[in-house]
């Protein structure tokens, strides 16, 4: 089931590329949708109170520094870098009253839920509570 989508999107990429058909309509979670939002308040994120899990709105405890204007082609221009925000503001998919991101492709098992499929993960141990990184 879990390369079916992949399959179809390599279809698509092929038409795309070979009769210069349009690609798929984009699902990405964006800012100006309101399918993109700050992950407090919890009700702003749309994330449903379920028994035994927290949900702290935390998911990153990094910081945000300025490097300089080339620090994106991997040139540093501001060393030491100046700090302009901690934590770092990471923004979050908004999700339906099952807990599961709105925006995206809804496959059939997202679709019809027997559970709350989320990106993230909450760290356990010493670190409790934080989120698991780029790691759901």
């Amino acid at each position: 089931m879990a390369n079916r989508p992949l399959r179809a999107l390599l279809v698509a990429l092929d038409e795309w590329v070979t009769h210069h058909t349009k690609p798929p309509k984009s699902d990405v979670p964006r800012r100006s949708n309101d399918t993109l939002v700050p992950s407090l308040p919890q009700v702003d994120e749309g994330f449903p109170d379920i028994p035994g899990v927290t949900y702290n709105g935390r998911l990153h405890e990094g910081d945000l520094f300025d490097f300089g204007p080339s620090f994106d082609q991997g040139i540093l221009t501001v060393v030491p870098p100046v700090l302009l925000g901690s934590p770092y503001p990471a923004l979050v998919p908004k999700t339906d009253a099952d807990g599961t991101d709105i925006a995206g492709v809804r496959l059939p098992d997202v679709t019809v839920p027997l559970a709350t499929y989320k990106g993230w993960g909450l760290r356990a141990g010493p670190a409790a509570g934080d989120g698991c990184d780029a790691a759901g």
